[in-house]
C-alpha cells in the first residue's frame, strides 16, 4: 500500500481481495428484502402496481380486467375466490 497524496491518483484501488463475504453480501440482500416486505404495511400493493410489475415480468402491456361481475372462481367448487375492486374502490358483486 503506497502512502496517500492528496495531489495524486490512489493506486490501491480497487481492492485486490475481496472484502465483503458473500455471507456479508446475503445478509445485506435479506436485510433489504425484509426491509421491502416491512414497507408492504404502509404501502400495499394496488391493482397499478400489479399491472406495473406483470409489465416489466412479461415485457409487454399487461392490464387488470374491470369488467363488472368478474370473479376468479375455483374450476372444480365454482367457489369465488375473488373479486376485483373496481374504479371506485368497491368489490364487484359476487355471482349468485
Amino acid at each position: 500500500m503506497s502512502h496517500w497524496q492528496p495531489d495524486g491518483p490512489y493506486h490501491d484501488l480497487p481492492p485486490q481481495a475481496d472484502i465483503e463475504t458473500k455471507a456479508i453480501l446475503k445478509r445485506c440482500i435479506t436485510a433489504r428484502a425484509v426491509q421491502e416486505y416491512r414497507a408492504l404495511d404502509q404501502h400495499p400493493p394496488n391493482t397499478r402496481t400489479a399491472e406495473e410489475v406483470c409489465t416489466q415480468v412479461k415485457g409487454v402491456k399487461m392490464t387488470v380486467r374491470r369488467t363488472p361481475g368478474t370473479a376468479l372462481a375455483n374450476d372444480a367448487t365454482g367457489e369465488v375466490v375473488h373479486t376485483p375492486i373496481d374504479t371506485l374502490g368497491r368489490h364487484h358483486e359476487q355471482p349468485h
